[in-house]
Protein backbone atom coordinates (compact mmCIF):
# COMPACT_ATOMS: atom_id res chain seq x y z
CA UNK A 1 0.00 0.00 0.00
CA UNK A 2 1.11 3.54 -0.65
CA UNK A 3 2.12 5.92 2.10
CA UNK A 4 -0.87 6.62 4.31
CA UNK A 5 -2.02 8.48 7.40
CA UNK A 6 -4.00 6.88 10.23
CA UNK A 7 -5.36 7.81 13.63
CA UNK A 8 -3.37 6.52 16.59
CA UNK A 9 -6.04 5.41 19.07
CA UNK A 10 -5.84 4.67 22.79
CA UNK A 11 -8.04 1.80 24.01
CA UNK A 12 -9.88 2.25 27.31
CA UNK A 13 -11.91 -0.61 28.77
CA UNK A 14 -15.44 0.35 29.86
CA UNK A 15 -16.36 -3.18 30.84
CA UNK A 16 -15.75 -6.66 29.47
CA UNK A 17 -15.92 -6.60 25.67
CA UNK A 18 -16.83 -2.88 25.53
CA UNK A 19 -14.21 -0.19 24.84
CA UNK A 20 -13.85 3.53 24.17
CA UNK A 21 -11.11 4.52 21.74
CA UNK A 22 -9.63 7.99 22.12
CA UNK A 23 -7.79 9.60 19.16
CA UNK A 24 -4.25 10.56 20.22
CA UNK A 25 -2.65 11.92 17.05
CA UNK A 26 -1.95 11.04 13.42
CA UNK A 27 0.74 8.56 12.41
CA UNK A 28 2.30 8.05 8.99
CA UNK A 29 3.42 4.75 7.51
CA UNK A 30 2.22 1.73 5.53
CA UNK A 31 -0.06 -1.26 6.06
CA UNK A 32 1.37 -4.72 5.43
CA UNK A 33 -0.50 -7.66 3.93
CA UNK A 34 -1.57 -8.82 7.42
CA UNK A 35 -3.33 -5.52 8.14
CA UNK A 36 -0.65 -4.30 10.55
CA UNK A 37 0.23 -0.59 10.37
CA UNK A 38 4.00 0.07 10.42
CA UNK A 39 4.85 3.71 11.14
CA UNK A 40 7.93 5.62 10.02
CA UNK A 41 9.77 4.51 13.18
CA UNK A 42 8.97 0.84 12.36
CA UNK A 43 6.57 0.54 15.29
CA UNK A 44 3.69 -1.83 14.59
CA UNK A 45 0.01 -1.27 15.46
CA UNK A 46 -3.05 -3.53 15.20
CA UNK A 47 -6.26 -2.27 13.64
CA UNK A 48 -8.94 -0.83 15.95
CA UNK A 49 -11.22 -3.65 14.73
CA UNK A 50 -8.75 -6.47 15.41
CA UNK A 51 -10.32 -8.88 17.89
CA UNK A 52 -6.90 -9.53 19.45
CA UNK A 53 -7.28 -6.14 21.19
CA UNK A 54 -10.25 -7.47 23.17
CA UNK A 55 -8.07 -10.03 24.93
CA UNK A 56 -4.78 -8.15 25.07
CA UNK A 57 -3.22 -5.51 27.32
CA UNK A 58 -2.25 -3.55 24.20
CA UNK A 59 -3.68 -0.03 24.54
CA UNK A 60 -2.58 1.62 21.28
CA UNK A 61 -3.89 0.76 17.82
CA UNK A 62 -4.64 2.47 14.51
CA UNK A 63 -7.88 3.40 12.76
CA UNK A 64 -9.25 4.87 9.53
CA UNK A 65 -6.11 4.85 7.36
CA UNK A 66 -6.20 7.05 4.27
CA UNK A 67 -3.62 7.32 1.51
CA UNK A 68 -1.69 10.57 1.56
CA UNK A 69 -2.54 11.17 -2.11
CA UNK A 70 -6.26 10.99 -1.31
CA UNK A 71 -5.78 13.37 1.62
CA UNK A 72 -4.03 15.84 -0.66
CA UNK A 73 -6.96 15.72 -3.10
CA UNK A 74 -9.35 16.32 -0.19
CA UNK A 75 -7.41 19.42 0.90
CA UNK A 76 -5.73 20.65 -2.33
CA UNK A 77 -4.82 24.01 -0.82
CA UNK A 78 -2.45 22.23 1.62
CA UNK A 79 -1.07 19.49 -0.65
CA UNK A 80 2.50 20.64 -0.03
CA UNK A 81 2.12 20.81 3.75
CA UNK A 82 1.83 17.25 5.13
CA UNK A 83 1.93 18.40 8.77
CA UNK A 84 -1.10 20.63 8.15
CA UNK A 85 -2.85 17.79 6.29
CA UNK A 86 -2.32 15.48 9.27
CA UNK A 87 -3.73 18.07 11.64
CA UNK A 88 -6.81 18.70 9.50
CA UNK A 89 -7.47 14.98 9.25
CA UNK A 90 -7.00 14.53 13.00
CA UNK A 91 -9.28 17.48 13.82
CA UNK A 92 -12.00 16.07 11.60
CA UNK A 93 -11.80 12.50 12.94
CA UNK A 94 -11.42 13.44 16.62
CA UNK A 95 -14.88 15.02 16.65
CA UNK A 96 -16.26 11.55 17.37
CA UNK A 97 -16.15 9.20 20.32
CA UNK A 98 -15.29 5.73 19.04
CA UNK A 99 -16.92 2.88 20.94
CA UNK A 100 -15.96 -0.73 20.25
CA UNK A 101 -18.02 -3.82 21.04
CA UNK A 102 -16.58 -7.31 20.86
CA UNK A 103 -19.43 -9.64 19.94
CA UNK A 104 -18.78 -13.39 20.26
CA UNK A 105 -20.51 -14.28 17.02
CA UNK A 106 -18.34 -11.87 15.01
CA UNK A 107 -14.67 -12.15 14.09
CA UNK A 108 -13.80 -8.51 14.75
CA UNK A 109 -14.63 -5.60 17.04
CA UNK A 110 -17.63 -3.56 15.89
CA UNK A 111 -16.90 0.19 15.95
CA UNK A 112 -19.66 2.71 16.71
CA UNK A 113 -18.64 6.36 16.15
CA UNK A 114 -20.72 8.86 18.17
CA UNK A 115 -20.44 12.58 17.64
CA UNK A 116 -19.15 13.90 20.96
CA UNK A 117 -20.43 17.45 20.47
CA UNK A 118 -23.96 16.18 19.84
CA UNK A 119 -23.78 14.17 23.06
CA UNK A 120 -22.49 17.17 25.02
CA UNK A 121 -25.28 19.33 23.62
CA UNK A 122 -27.82 16.74 24.73
CA UNK A 123 -26.43 16.81 28.27
CA UNK A 124 -26.80 20.59 28.36
CA UNK A 125 -30.52 20.33 27.54
CA UNK A 126 -31.51 17.77 30.17
CA UNK A 127 -35.02 18.18 31.53
CA UNK A 128 -34.60 17.46 35.24
CA UNK A 129 -38.31 16.75 35.70
CA UNK A 130 -38.35 14.02 33.05
CA UNK A 131 -36.33 11.22 34.64
CA UNK A 132 -35.47 8.00 32.93
CA UNK A 133 -34.34 5.09 35.07
CA UNK A 134 -30.94 3.65 34.19
CA UNK A 135 -29.85 0.11 34.67
CA UNK A 136 -28.00 0.83 37.91
CA UNK A 137 -29.75 0.51 41.29
CA UNK A 138 -29.04 4.02 42.59
CA UNK A 139 -30.87 5.96 45.30
CA UNK A 140 -30.26 9.28 46.98
CA UNK A 141 -29.08 9.67 50.56
CA UNK A 142 -32.48 11.09 51.48
CA UNK A 143 -34.30 8.06 50.07
CA UNK A 144 -32.07 5.67 52.01
CA UNK A 145 -32.78 7.58 55.23
CA UNK A 146 -36.51 7.22 54.60
CA UNK A 147 -36.13 3.46 54.20
CA UNK A 148 -34.25 3.23 57.50
CA UNK A 149 -37.08 5.11 59.27
CA UNK A 150 -39.71 2.55 58.23
CA UNK A 151 -40.65 0.10 61.00
CA UNK A 152 -43.24 -2.08 59.23
CA UNK A 153 -42.14 -5.07 57.21
CA UNK A 154 -44.86 -4.81 54.55
CA UNK A 155 -44.14 -1.10 53.98
CA UNK A 156 -40.38 -1.50 53.54
CA UNK A 157 -40.90 -4.52 51.29
CA UNK A 158 -43.29 -2.45 49.19
CA UNK A 159 -40.66 0.27 48.79
CA UNK A 160 -38.03 -2.30 47.82
CA UNK A 161 -40.41 -3.76 45.26
CA UNK A 162 -40.88 -0.27 43.79
CA UNK A 163 -37.15 -0.08 43.25
CA UNK A 164 -37.16 -3.51 41.62
CA UNK A 165 -40.15 -2.56 39.47
CA UNK A 166 -38.29 0.49 38.19
CA UNK A 167 -35.32 -1.67 37.29
CA UNK A 168 -37.50 -4.26 35.57
CA UNK A 169 -39.30 -1.56 33.57
CA UNK A 170 -36.00 -0.24 32.34
CA UNK A 171 -34.77 -3.68 31.29
CA UNK A 172 -37.96 -4.03 29.23
CA UNK A 173 -37.16 -0.66 27.56
CA UNK A 174 -40.39 0.86 28.89
CA UNK A 175 -40.46 4.60 28.26
CA UNK A 176 -42.86 5.49 31.09
CA UNK A 177 -40.96 5.13 34.35
CA UNK A 178 -42.56 5.87 37.70
CA UNK A 179 -40.95 9.15 38.82
CA UNK A 180 -41.33 8.16 42.47
CA UNK A 181 -39.30 4.96 42.16
CA UNK A 182 -35.92 6.61 42.63
CA UNK A 183 -35.03 10.16 43.57
CA UNK A 184 -31.66 10.49 41.84
CA UNK A 185 -30.15 8.57 38.96
CA UNK A 186 -26.97 8.87 36.94
CA UNK A 187 -25.62 7.40 33.72
CA UNK A 188 -23.70 4.24 34.56
CA UNK A 189 -21.44 2.07 32.47
CA UNK A 190 -24.30 -0.43 32.24
CA UNK A 191 -26.58 2.28 30.87
CA UNK A 192 -24.06 3.21 28.19
CA UNK A 193 -23.82 -0.49 27.35
CA UNK A 194 -27.60 -0.57 26.92
CA UNK A 195 -27.54 2.48 24.65
CA UNK A 196 -24.87 0.89 22.48
CA UNK A 197 -27.33 -1.85 21.56
CA UNK A 198 -29.62 0.71 19.95
CA UNK A 199 -29.21 1.04 16.19
CA UNK A 200 -30.50 4.58 15.90
CA UNK A 201 -28.18 7.35 17.12
CA UNK A 202 -31.17 9.71 17.33
CA UNK A 203 -32.84 7.30 19.73
CA UNK A 204 -29.68 7.33 21.88
CA UNK A 205 -29.73 11.13 22.06
CA UNK A 206 -33.45 11.11 22.90
CA UNK A 207 -32.89 8.76 25.82
CA UNK A 208 -29.90 10.72 27.07
CA UNK A 209 -32.04 13.86 27.17
CA UNK A 210 -34.39 12.08 29.58
CA UNK A 211 -31.64 11.35 32.08
CA UNK A 212 -31.22 13.31 35.26
CA UNK A 213 -27.46 13.01 35.37
CA UNK A 214 -25.85 12.89 38.79
CA UNK A 215 -22.31 12.12 39.79
CA UNK A 216 -21.69 8.83 41.53
CA UNK A 217 -20.55 10.70 44.64
CA UNK A 218 -24.02 12.25 45.04
CA UNK A 219 -25.82 8.90 45.23
CA UNK A 220 -25.77 5.50 46.89
CA UNK A 221 -25.33 2.48 44.65
CA UNK A 222 -26.84 -0.76 45.92
CA UNK A 223 -25.39 -3.88 44.37
CA UNK A 224 -28.13 -5.78 42.53
CA UNK A 225 -27.22 -9.07 44.21
CA UNK A 226 -27.54 -7.41 47.64
CA UNK A 227 -30.89 -5.96 46.64
CA UNK A 228 -32.18 -9.38 45.60
CA UNK A 229 -31.31 -10.75 49.04
CA UNK A 230 -33.34 -7.95 50.60
CA UNK A 231 -36.35 -8.92 48.48
CA UNK A 232 -36.29 -12.42 49.94
CA UNK A 233 -35.78 -11.37 53.56
CA UNK A 234 -38.83 -11.38 55.88
CA UNK A 235 -37.26 -9.88 58.99
CA UNK A 236 -37.41 -6.09 59.04
CA UNK A 237 -34.47 -5.77 61.45
CA UNK A 238 -32.25 -7.81 59.13
CA UNK A 239 -33.36 -5.68 56.16
CA UNK A 240 -32.57 -2.45 58.00
CA UNK A 241 -29.23 -3.81 59.25
CA UNK A 242 -28.28 -4.61 55.67
CA UNK A 243 -29.34 -1.16 54.47
CA UNK A 244 -27.39 0.45 57.31
CA UNK A 245 -24.32 -1.62 56.42
CA UNK A 246 -24.60 -0.41 52.82
CA UNK A 247 -24.83 3.17 54.04
CA UNK A 248 -21.85 2.85 56.39
CA UNK A 249 -19.71 1.11 53.78
CA UNK A 250 -20.31 3.82 51.20
CA UNK A 251 -19.82 6.60 53.75
CA UNK A 252 -16.52 5.02 54.83
CA UNK A 253 -15.30 4.94 51.25
CA UNK A 254 -16.35 8.56 50.77
CA UNK A 255 -14.55 9.56 53.98
CA UNK A 256 -11.36 7.89 52.74
CA UNK A 257 -11.68 9.80 49.47
CA UNK A 258 -12.18 13.06 51.33
CA UNK A 259 -9.08 12.43 53.44
CA UNK A 260 -7.04 12.04 50.28
CA UNK A 261 -8.58 15.01 48.55
CA UNK A 262 -6.18 16.85 46.33
CA UNK A 263 -6.63 20.17 48.12
CA UNK A 264 -5.46 18.59 51.38
CA UNK A 265 -2.54 16.84 49.72
CA UNK A 266 -1.12 20.16 48.55
CA UNK A 267 -2.04 22.29 51.53
CA UNK A 268 1.24 23.76 52.77
CA UNK A 269 0.07 23.18 56.34
CA UNK A 270 0.06 19.42 55.80
CA UNK A 271 2.84 17.64 57.65
CA UNK A 272 3.88 14.71 55.47
CA UNK A 273 4.67 11.48 57.27
CA UNK A 274 7.79 10.98 55.18
CA UNK A 275 8.99 8.03 57.23
CA UNK A 276 5.70 6.18 56.76
CA UNK A 277 5.64 6.92 53.01
CA UNK A 278 9.22 5.70 52.69
CA UNK A 279 8.47 2.49 54.59
CA UNK A 280 5.35 1.78 52.51
CA UNK A 281 7.30 2.06 49.25
CA UNK A 282 10.08 -0.16 50.66
CA UNK A 283 7.45 -2.88 51.08
CA UNK A 284 6.94 -2.90 47.30
CA UNK A 285 10.44 -2.08 46.01
CA UNK A 286 13.14 -4.12 47.71
CA UNK A 287 16.85 -3.28 47.85
CA UNK A 288 16.62 0.32 46.59
CA UNK A 289 16.39 2.22 49.85
CA UNK A 290 18.68 5.12 48.84
CA UNK A 291 16.85 5.72 45.54
CA UNK A 292 13.49 5.63 47.36
CA UNK A 293 14.75 8.28 49.80
CA UNK A 294 15.75 10.50 46.86
CA UNK A 295 12.38 10.12 45.11
CA UNK A 296 10.29 10.69 48.27
CA UNK A 297 12.34 13.77 49.18
CA UNK A 298 12.03 15.15 45.63
CA UNK A 299 8.24 14.84 45.57
CA UNK A 300 7.77 16.31 49.07
CA UNK A 301 10.09 19.27 48.54
CA UNK A 302 8.61 20.00 45.10
CA UNK A 303 5.25 20.72 46.72
CA UNK A 304 6.84 23.64 48.57
CA UNK A 305 8.60 25.07 45.50
CA UNK A 306 6.98 28.27 44.27
CA UNK A 307 8.83 28.37 40.93
CA UNK A 308 9.98 25.73 38.47
CA UNK A 309 13.57 26.84 39.02
CA UNK A 310 13.20 26.03 42.74
CA UNK A 311 12.23 22.41 42.09
CA UNK A 312 14.50 19.47 42.83
CA UNK A 313 14.83 17.37 39.69
CA UNK A 314 16.04 13.80 40.05
CA UNK A 315 17.73 11.52 37.50
CA UNK A 316 17.32 7.79 38.20
CA UNK A 317 20.13 5.65 36.81
CA UNK A 318 20.16 1.86 36.75
CA UNK A 319 19.77 -1.27 34.60
CA UNK A 320 16.37 -2.47 33.41
CA UNK A 321 14.27 -4.22 36.02
CA UNK A 322 15.78 -2.44 39.03
CA UNK A 323 12.55 -0.62 39.91
CA UNK A 324 12.99 2.92 38.56
CA UNK A 325 9.42 3.24 37.30
CA UNK A 326 7.98 1.13 40.14
CA UNK A 327 9.33 3.51 42.78
CA UNK A 328 7.72 6.54 41.14
CA UNK A 329 4.39 4.84 40.36
CA UNK A 330 4.16 3.65 43.98
CA UNK A 331 4.85 7.12 45.37
CA UNK A 332 2.22 8.59 43.02
CA UNK A 333 -0.32 6.30 44.71
CA UNK A 334 0.87 7.34 48.17
CA UNK A 335 0.38 11.03 47.33
CA UNK A 336 -2.73 10.48 45.18
CA UNK A 337 -0.96 12.17 42.25
CA UNK A 338 -1.61 11.52 38.55
CA UNK A 339 1.47 9.96 37.02
CA UNK A 340 2.59 9.40 33.44
CA UNK A 341 5.55 7.39 32.24
CA UNK A 342 6.84 8.48 28.81
CA UNK A 343 9.08 6.34 26.63
CA UNK A 344 11.48 9.02 25.35
CA UNK A 345 12.46 6.89 22.37
CA UNK A 346 9.01 7.62 20.90
CA UNK A 347 9.50 11.40 21.07
CA UNK A 348 10.70 13.39 18.07
CA UNK A 349 11.44 17.07 17.55
CA UNK A 350 8.56 19.41 16.71
CA UNK A 351 7.42 19.14 13.10
CA UNK A 352 8.37 15.47 12.69
CA UNK A 353 6.18 12.38 12.89
CA UNK A 354 6.32 10.77 16.33
CA UNK A 355 5.09 11.24 19.88
CA UNK A 356 4.41 14.81 20.99
CA UNK A 357 4.65 16.25 24.51
CA UNK A 358 1.16 17.73 24.09
CA UNK A 359 -0.26 14.21 23.65
CA UNK A 360 1.41 13.06 26.86
CA UNK A 361 0.03 16.04 28.76
CA UNK A 362 -3.45 15.19 27.46
CA UNK A 363 -3.00 11.66 28.81
CA UNK A 364 -1.89 13.06 32.17
CA UNK A 365 -5.01 15.23 32.29
CA UNK A 366 -7.08 12.16 31.48
CA UNK A 367 -5.52 10.34 34.45
CA UNK A 368 -6.50 13.30 36.64
CA UNK A 369 -10.12 12.87 35.43
CA UNK A 370 -10.02 16.26 33.75
CA UNK A 371 -8.87 18.14 36.88
CA UNK A 372 -6.36 20.56 35.33
CA UNK A 373 -4.93 21.78 38.65
CA UNK A 374 -4.32 18.23 39.83
CA UNK A 375 -2.74 17.28 36.50
CA UNK A 376 -0.42 20.31 36.58
CA UNK A 377 0.84 19.12 39.98
CA UNK A 378 1.31 15.54 38.78
CA UNK A 379 4.41 13.44 38.17
CA UNK A 380 6.02 13.23 34.72
CA UNK A 381 8.79 10.71 33.95
CA UNK A 382 11.03 10.78 30.87
CA UNK A 383 12.21 7.16 30.69
CA UNK A 384 14.92 5.76 28.39
CA UNK A 385 16.38 9.27 28.31
CA UNK A 386 19.87 7.79 27.78
CA UNK A 387 18.77 6.68 24.28
CA UNK A 388 18.56 10.36 23.27
CA UNK A 389 22.27 11.04 23.74
CA UNK A 390 23.78 12.43 20.53
CA UNK A 391 26.58 14.76 19.45
CA UNK A 392 24.45 16.55 16.85
CA UNK A 393 21.80 19.21 17.46
CA UNK A 394 20.32 18.22 14.08
CA UNK A 395 19.48 14.71 15.29
CA UNK A 396 15.66 15.05 15.31
CA UNK A 397 15.19 11.93 17.41
CA UNK A 398 18.18 12.52 19.71
CA UNK A 399 19.71 15.73 21.00
CA UNK A 400 17.01 17.83 19.33
CA UNK A 401 14.46 16.08 21.57
CA UNK A 402 16.50 16.87 24.68
CA UNK A 403 16.64 20.52 23.62
CA UNK A 404 12.86 20.42 23.10
CA UNK A 405 12.38 19.05 26.63
CA UNK A 406 14.36 21.90 28.27
CA UNK A 407 11.52 24.49 28.23
CA UNK A 408 9.15 21.73 29.40
CA UNK A 409 11.37 21.24 32.47
CA UNK A 410 11.79 24.97 33.07
CA UNK A 411 8.03 25.51 32.97
CA UNK A 412 6.07 26.73 29.98
CA UNK A 413 2.55 26.67 28.51
CA UNK A 414 1.37 23.99 26.09
CA UNK A 415 -1.90 23.99 24.18
CA UNK A 416 -3.55 20.59 24.43
CA UNK A 417 -6.85 19.04 23.35
CA UNK A 418 -9.02 17.34 25.94
CA UNK A 419 -12.64 16.30 25.38
CA UNK A 420 -12.75 18.50 22.27
CA UNK A 421 -11.68 21.54 24.28
CA UNK A 422 -8.49 23.54 23.82
CA UNK A 423 -6.76 23.81 27.20
CA UNK A 424 -3.61 25.63 28.32
CA UNK A 425 -1.37 23.35 30.37
CA UNK A 426 1.50 24.88 32.37
CA UNK A 427 4.38 22.54 33.28
CA UNK A 428 6.06 24.66 35.95
CA UNK A 429 4.37 22.79 38.83
CA UNK A 430 5.04 19.25 37.55
CA UNK A 431 7.40 17.00 39.47
CA UNK A 432 9.69 15.76 36.69
CA UNK A 433 12.00 12.75 36.73
CA UNK A 434 14.31 11.36 34.07
CA UNK A 435 15.45 7.75 34.01
CA UNK A 436 17.67 5.44 32.01
CA UNK A 437 20.16 2.59 32.15
CA UNK A 438 23.08 4.75 30.87
CA UNK A 439 25.11 1.66 29.99
CA UNK A 440 27.54 3.73 27.92
CA UNK A 441 28.33 5.91 30.95
CA UNK A 442 29.05 2.90 33.17
CA UNK A 443 31.15 1.28 30.44
CA UNK A 444 33.10 4.49 29.93
CA UNK A 445 33.90 4.72 33.62
CA UNK A 446 34.88 1.05 33.77
CA UNK A 447 37.19 1.54 30.79
CA UNK A 448 38.81 4.51 32.50
CA UNK A 449 39.25 2.40 35.62
CA UNK A 450 41.09 -0.33 33.68
CA UNK A 451 43.39 2.19 31.97
CA UNK A 452 44.07 4.28 35.05
CA UNK A 453 47.56 4.03 36.52
CA UNK A 454 48.34 4.46 40.19
CA UNK A 455 46.75 7.50 41.77
CA UNK A 456 44.92 8.55 38.57
CA UNK A 457 42.03 6.19 39.43
CA UNK A 458 39.89 8.32 41.74
CA UNK A 459 36.86 6.07 42.22
CA UNK A 460 36.00 2.65 43.55
CA UNK A 461 36.73 0.02 40.90
CA UNK A 462 33.85 -2.25 41.90
CA UNK A 463 31.41 -2.35 39.00
CA UNK A 464 28.38 -1.95 41.22
CA UNK A 465 29.78 1.00 43.15
CA UNK A 466 30.99 3.45 40.51
CA UNK A 467 30.33 7.04 41.50
CA UNK A 468 28.84 8.92 38.55
CA UNK A 469 29.27 12.68 38.17
CA UNK A 470 27.30 15.06 35.92
CA UNK A 471 30.14 15.44 33.41
CA UNK A 472 30.30 11.64 32.99
CA UNK A 473 26.87 11.82 31.34
CA UNK A 474 28.12 14.55 29.01
CA UNK A 475 31.37 12.74 28.14
CA UNK A 476 30.19 9.14 27.87
CA UNK A 477 26.43 9.47 27.45
CA UNK A 478 26.49 12.45 25.02
CA UNK A 479 23.81 14.18 27.13
CA UNK A 480 24.02 18.00 26.81
CA UNK A 481 25.37 19.68 29.94
CA UNK A 482 22.40 22.09 29.95
CA UNK A 483 20.10 19.07 30.24
CA UNK A 484 22.02 17.14 32.89
CA UNK A 485 22.49 20.37 34.83
CA UNK A 486 18.74 20.54 35.41
CA UNK A 487 18.90 17.28 37.41
CA UNK A 488 21.01 18.07 40.48
CA UNK A 489 20.15 14.73 42.15
CA UNK A 490 21.60 11.67 40.42
CA UNK A 491 20.26 8.58 42.13
CA UNK A 492 21.91 5.27 41.27
CA UNK A 493 19.81 2.13 41.71
CA UNK A 494 21.47 -1.06 42.86
CA UNK A 495 22.03 -3.78 40.30
CA UNK A 496 19.79 -6.77 40.94
CA UNK A 497 21.66 -9.43 42.92
CA UNK A 498 20.48 -12.87 43.96
CA UNK A 499 20.01 -11.59 47.51
CA UNK A 500 17.78 -8.70 46.40
CA UNK A 501 15.75 -10.91 44.08
CA UNK A 502 15.21 -13.46 46.87
CA UNK A 503 14.05 -10.67 49.19
CA UNK A 504 11.61 -9.48 46.53
CA UNK A 505 10.17 -12.99 46.26
CA UNK A 506 9.60 -13.46 50.00
CA UNK A 507 9.12 -9.91 51.32
CA UNK A 508 7.70 -7.55 48.69
CA UNK A 509 3.93 -6.97 48.75
CA UNK A 510 4.10 -7.13 44.95
CA UNK A 511 5.96 -10.46 44.92
CA UNK A 512 4.48 -12.63 42.13
CA UNK A 513 5.09 -15.71 44.31
CA UNK A 514 3.21 -14.34 47.34
CA UNK A 515 0.41 -13.04 45.10
CA UNK A 516 0.06 -16.52 43.55
CA UNK A 517 0.01 -18.09 47.02
CA UNK A 518 -2.75 -15.71 48.10
CA UNK A 519 -4.85 -16.39 44.99
CA UNK A 520 -4.64 -20.15 45.51
CA UNK A 521 -5.96 -19.73 49.05
CA UNK A 522 -9.31 -18.82 47.47
CA UNK A 523 -9.48 -22.47 46.30
CA UNK A 524 -8.27 -23.78 49.68
CA UNK A 525 -4.97 -24.75 48.08
CA UNK A 526 -1.72 -24.29 49.98
CA UNK A 527 1.39 -23.37 47.97
CA UNK A 528 4.64 -24.62 49.54
CA UNK A 529 8.29 -24.09 48.59
CA UNK A 530 11.67 -24.07 50.30
CA UNK A 531 14.82 -21.93 50.29
CA UNK A 532 16.32 -24.00 47.47
CA UNK A 533 13.34 -23.12 45.25
CA UNK A 534 13.80 -19.41 46.02
CA UNK A 535 17.54 -19.70 45.25
CA UNK A 536 16.81 -21.38 41.90
CA UNK A 537 14.29 -18.70 40.86
CA UNK A 538 16.74 -15.92 41.76
CA UNK A 539 19.57 -17.58 39.81
CA UNK A 540 17.38 -17.96 36.74
CA UNK A 541 16.29 -14.30 36.98
CA UNK A 542 19.95 -13.24 37.06
CA UNK A 543 20.65 -15.29 33.93
CA UNK A 544 17.83 -13.54 32.02
CA UNK A 545 19.44 -10.11 32.71
CA UNK A 546 16.19 -8.13 32.93
CA UNK A 547 16.13 -7.75 36.70
CA UNK A 548 12.98 -8.11 38.78
CA UNK A 549 10.81 -7.97 35.65
CA UNK A 550 11.64 -11.60 34.94
CA UNK A 551 10.28 -12.89 38.27
CA UNK A 552 6.61 -12.88 37.24
CA UNK A 553 7.20 -14.89 34.05
CA UNK A 554 9.46 -17.36 35.89
CA UNK A 555 6.85 -17.94 38.61
CA UNK A 556 4.01 -18.24 36.11
CA UNK A 557 5.88 -20.74 33.92
CA UNK A 558 7.05 -22.70 36.96
CA UNK A 559 3.65 -23.18 38.56
CA UNK A 560 1.27 -23.41 35.61
CA UNK A 561 1.34 -27.21 35.21
CA UNK A 562 0.78 -27.94 38.92
CA UNK A 563 -1.85 -25.22 39.19
CA UNK A 564 -3.85 -26.66 36.30
CA UNK A 565 -3.85 -30.12 37.87
CA UNK A 566 -5.13 -29.00 41.29
CA UNK A 567 -7.76 -26.72 39.77
CA UNK A 568 -9.04 -29.68 37.75
CA UNK A 569 -9.11 -31.83 40.90
CA UNK A 570 -10.16 -29.50 43.72
CA UNK A 571 -11.72 -32.33 45.79
CA UNK A 572 -8.60 -34.44 45.51
CA UNK A 573 -5.58 -32.18 46.02
CA UNK A 574 -5.11 -29.28 48.40
CA UNK A 575 -1.32 -28.71 48.44
CA UNK A 576 1.27 -27.82 45.77
CA UNK A 577 4.96 -28.15 46.63
CA UNK A 578 7.50 -26.53 44.30
CA UNK A 579 11.17 -27.55 44.30
CA UNK A 580 14.35 -26.26 42.70
CA UNK A 581 13.83 -28.84 39.92
CA UNK A 582 10.44 -27.28 39.11
CA UNK A 583 12.15 -24.07 38.01
CA UNK A 584 13.82 -25.84 35.08
CA UNK A 585 11.08 -28.42 34.45
CA UNK A 586 7.55 -27.36 35.43
CA UNK A 587 6.33 -30.95 35.17
CA UNK A 588 8.36 -31.81 38.27
CA UNK A 589 6.27 -30.93 41.33
CA UNK A 590 4.48 -32.55 44.22
CA UNK A 591 0.74 -32.63 44.91
CA UNK A 592 -0.74 -33.79 48.21
CA UNK A 593 -4.18 -35.29 48.65
CA UNK A 594 -6.67 -34.02 51.18
CA UNK A 595 -6.47 -35.76 54.51
CA UNK A 596 -3.03 -37.22 53.78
Amino acid sequence: MKKCVALLMEKNIIKENTFIYKPVHCIEGKIDDKGIFIDNLNKEYLSIEDQVLAFSEITQCYAYPVEMDILKKQYPEFEDDEIRLNKLYYDEMSENIYIGINEKEKTGITILPLNSQTLLDSYANINEEDNFQNIGIVISEEYLKKLLEINELNVIKEKLQEIKAGFDQFCESTEQINDNVLDDIYITIEYIDYLLKLDDCIEIIKKLKKCNIKTKEECYTIDKSVLRKLFDENNIEVIKDNLLTIKKTIEKKELEKQQKKYEEIFDNNVQYDVKNIYEEICKSVIGQEEAIKDVVTTVVMDKYSKKASDKTRCLLVGPTGTGKTKIISTISEQFNLPFIHVDSTQLTAQGYVGGKLEDKLSQLLMKANGDLEKAENGIFVFDEIDKKGSSSNDDVSGRAVLNMILPFIDGTDYTINYNNKVIKFNTSRLTIFAAGAFTSVFNGKKSLSKNAIGLTATFDKKEDNIELKPMDFVKYGLIPDEFIGRFPIISQLNKMTETILKDILVKSNTSPLLIEKEKLKNFNIDLLYDDQFIDAVAKKAISLEIGARSLKSIIENTIKEARFQVLCNLNIYDTITLTKETVENNKVYKLERKGM
